[in-house]
């Protein structure tokens, strides 16, 4: 597929401008915590009318950032229906998870009985809501991966600190239990990347034009744990039930985004999901109903009712891919 390539000042500033606010919160939150409330919320406006902008227009092109010696090749952002729909919809969450997360954490620093941390809690929420916005534009797998890494750590340190012990496990073990589920799958979908690009000699996806049956194997079971489907879903409702409310609800959104790169990767590539389509619906199918099962049982404790209702609709995400994507390419 040949994209246009044209440069883009203003979405490059757009996504860059979170992760200036996320800094300047860093520094000033401490003693300015409005203050800090206030940038990061607004630092996700220009992205929110920029996308919905793009979105109208409908047009599709590249958006070059550099290049960078092979096998990682040049590094693209791109806009298109796809991203920019995602993007402004990241960023409207941002927004008002930024302005929610003013009340909440000043009750939650009184009752862990500590200083408002707010220049600590905005840096890193800002910094995982931002490379979601740069996961979802990025089009360059070393660009991808970087942006999962942010999106994982950032959650872990927030949860380590500021989360809740639940369901007899310690906010610690909780946020321990993720990280270790997030970087092994973090570290598959890595591996699944390198040998992408040794393949090609790239990781520029614009330029990727076969991606092998291993390796998108490795990606594919790297984003389900993240997704999370059936199976590696067991990590999701202790880390709901322990993340401060705000977190859980940013989550919610970047568990999404892992259908959003198996698209991106399908479009590519997409023999893999039609191969095995059959076998992916069936286990997403079957999977969605014993994952619901969870929402029977947890009904009376709200944040895991919500992470098994949120586990269950990542299923029906797997469905609704293998789907609408084999009417994408007819």
């Amino acid at each position: 597929m040949n994209i246009p390539i044209h440069s883009d000042p203003v979405l490059i500033v757009s996504l860059a401008l979170p992760f200036v606010a996320s800094i300047i919160a860093g520094a000033i939150g401490r003693k300015f915590s409005r203050a800090a409330m206030i940038i990061t919320s607004i630092s996700f406006a220009p992205l929110f009318v920029y996308a919905s902008y793009l979105l109208s227009l409908g047009e599709v092109y590249l958006v070059p950032l550099g290049s960078l010696p092979r096998p990682i090749g040049m590094v693209y952002l791109i806009s298109d229906g796809l991203s920019n729909a995602f993007g402004l919809a990241i960023a409207l969450v941002g927004i008002a998870l930024e302005i929610a997360s003013y009340p909440y954490m000043k009750h939650r620093f009184h009752v862990l009985e500590l200083p408002e941390q707010f220049d600590v809690y905005y840096l890193l929420f800002t910094l995982c809501a931002a490379s979601m916005e740069l996961l979802i534009y990025a089009y360059n797998l070393l660009l991808m991966y970087i942006a999962l890494e942010v999106s994982l750590i950032t959650p872990v340190i927030l949860i380590y600190y500021y989360g809740y012990d639940t369901q007899g496990k310690t906010r610690r073990w909780i946020a321990l239990l993720y990280f270790v589920y997030g970087m092994l799958a973090s570290t598959l979908f890595l591996i699944g990347a390198v040998m992408v690009a040794l393949e090609n000699n790239t990781m520029d996806l614009a330029t990727i034009r076969s991606i092998s049956l291993i390796a998108w194997a490795l990606m594919f079971i790297g984003l389900l744990i993240k997704l999370p489907s059936f199976g590696p879903h067991v990590w999701i409702p202790w880390v709901h039930g322990s993340h401060p409310t705000p977190v859980a609800a940013l989550i919610s959104g970047l568990v999404g985004l892992m259908a959003y790169v198996l698209a991106r990767l399908y479009i590519i590539s997409p023999y893999f999901i039609n191969e095995f389509r059959l076998p992916i619906l069936v286990y997403a199918i079957i999977g969605g109903i014993i994952i619901s099962l969870g929402v029977i049982r947890h009904q009376y404790h709200y944040k895991w009712l919500l992470a098994y209702s949120t586990a269950a609709n990542s299923t029906y995400l797997l469905i609704g891919l293998a789907l609408v994507l084999m009417e994408y390419l007819g």
